[in-house]
């Protein structure tokens, strides 16, 4: 199979549709997950189950549609003072 950025040819298109139908009906096992190892839904809309150019990395995953959790933990954990003004304004 070529990948998934690459045109394909009108029999490796019809092959792609035929094994998507299957798996949608159940008669063939759904793909795994690549990174967490679960199935993955069938049903789930093609615009949603690939990744984007940048992020594609050429598995099936659906990893692209976590949350980061990483980059936010510490701006949220950080307290600060709730309808506090952050500038002072200069009063005439």
């Amino acid at each position: 199979m070529t990948s998934r950025g690459s045109k394909l040819s009108r029999e490796e298109y019809r092959q792609r549709q035929d094994i998507d139908a299957a798996r949608k009906a159940g008669t063939m096992p759904a793909e795994v997950d690549s990174v967490s190892g679960k199935e993955i839904n069938p049903h789930i809309p093609q615009y949603i189950s690939e990744a984007p150019w940048y992020l594609d990395s050429g598995l099936p995953t659906l990893q692209h549609q976590k949350a980061s959790t990483t980059e936010h933990n510490d701006k949220i954990s950080d307290w600060y003072l709730r309808g506090g003004k952050s500038v002072r304004t200069a009063t005439y």
